[in-house]
């Protein structure tokens, strides 16, 4: 009887107990019948014994049910949790493509750019769009170290991603936050550094630094933390935007 008991270890607890307690039964049924030679004293005893066979198996037919219900609201759990992450998934693949569709991407360069103390020369910037959507609110700058810590940018501009060829913009010295290079995203200790920035029409923000094909993208009310360089960026359109100067239309 132990053997039988061992084989229902793989049962949950409490079906092995109500098994064994059934085979002990059985085997004391037996045993009353055969040395009792069905006495009355024997069929009394046969009579609770089976009465509390069926109350064990009562028991154990309840305890199956339950551990089967406790699995199945446990299988029940685990597809929700799937069907939420595959939920998840599916509204995060939407919302980036939808943001890649008003997503612009600016590539620019600088020429002209001049830090001789004597004659210090913001340049001039080629400015492009290859992204799809607009850039809204483009700002190109420039980080000088030395002599002084001295930032250069463009004014405020739209920019739209069809136009022929890249807008052409003059670099001017400006003050306030001074662009360096945590906020560019660039190496320590690199010179001159640059970066540009501008919003989509979604509003988000947006951070381009040369030479790195991937975007940074602050997204208000998504992402918790303000980086640094928005700090530059809303200092400076803080500066400029009340002298903006009307962008010319779109080329469409």
């Amino acid at each position: 009887m132990a053997a039988i008991c061992v084989a229902t270890a793989n049962l949950h607890p409490l079906l092995a107990k109500e098994r064994c307690r059934l085979w002990w039964l059985g085997l004391h049924i037996q045993s009353t019948i055969v040395h009792g030679k069905c006495s009355n004293d024997g069929m009394a005893e046969i009579g609770v014994a089976v009465g509390t066979g069926v109350l064990a198996l009562a028991t154990f037919v309840l305890a199956a049910m339950a551990y089967w219900n406790v699995r199945k609201t446990g299988g029940l759990v685990t597809a929700t949790e799937k069907s939420a992450a595959a939920a998840k998934a599916t509204i995060d693949e939407i919302q980036r493509d939808r943001e890649l569709a008003y997503r612009p991407y600016l590539s620019w360069r600088v020429g002209g750019l001049s830090s001789n103390p004597k004659d210090i020369k913001g340049g001039t910037a080629w400015v492009a769009n290859f992204g799809r959507g607009p850039a809204i609110h483009c700002l190109c700058c420039t980080g000088l170290a030395t002599p002084a810590a001295t930032t250069v940018t463009t004014d405020l501009f739209d920019l739209s991603p069809n136009e022929p060829e890249p807008r052409r913009l003059d670099m001017t010295l400006r003050s306030g936050a001074q662009l360096t290079s945590e906020m560019a995203g660039t190496e320590v200790g690199e010179e001159p550094v640059r970066a540009a920035f501008c919003q989509d029409q979604l509003g988000n923000y947006y951070r381009f630094v040369p030479f790195k094909v991937e975007t940074d993208v602050f997204r208000p009310g998504t992402d918790k933390a303000e980086p640094r360089w928005m700090v530059f960026y809303r200092d400076q359109f803080t500066l400029l935007a009340k002298d903006r100067p009307a962008s010319p239309p779109f080329v469409g």
